[in-house]
């Protein structure tokens, strides 16, 4: 399994950050062949797990840097996929399903909420529009979604169906 991690901007990213991080601890524990994929920026951030690290790739924290890295990442996302062409299971803990997965292989979407959806007026247009792709898009394709909560989920049931 790779746990693709290539849109981290360790230390801007909140609960989400503290969930992979938690992830990992687990998973390490575990009796499963595990690493992740990492941009530059995440680099380091895998301690236990073995880490892939996509070195050209940048996303960085400010809003305007990080949506000119997802672009990036969007675009060479055929590239990216050589770091998870082996495995069988990629896990998106940060819900953004890149690098793109393979028929052969099976997505694990974490979706951590559906604000945008629930309080669509504390997010802009742009902001509702980028969570519609990225964040819905990438639920209702994964073959499994993990959320955190039982209220989420009741959530994301009720918007997206999955």
């Amino acid at each position: 399994m790779v746990v693709s991690m290539v849109t981290l901007t360790p230390g801007v990213m909140g609960g989400s950050e503290t969930y992979a991080r938690e992830l990992l601890r687990e998973l390490a524990e575990k009796e499963i062949e595990v690493c992740t994929l990492v941009s530059a920026d995440g680099a380091g951030f895998s301690d236990r797990v073995p880490e892939r690290v996509a070195d050209r790739v940048r996303v960085g924290g400010a809003p305007l840097r990080r949506a000119f890295g997802l672009g990036r990442l969007a675009l060479h996302r055929k590239a990216l996929a050589a770091y998870t062409s082996d495995a069988a299971v990629v896990h998106f803990p940060f819900t953004v399903p890149l690098p793109q997965v393979t028929q052969r292989q099976a997505s694990v979407v974490t979706l951590h909420d559906v604000q945008h959806r629930d309080l669509p007026r504390l997010f802009s247009r742009a902001e509702r529009m980028y969570r519609s792709v990225a964040y819905d898009r990438a639920a209702t394709h994964a073959d499994r979604v993990i959320t955190v909560s039982q209220f989420c989920k009741a959530r994301i049931v009720h918007h997206l169906g999955c």
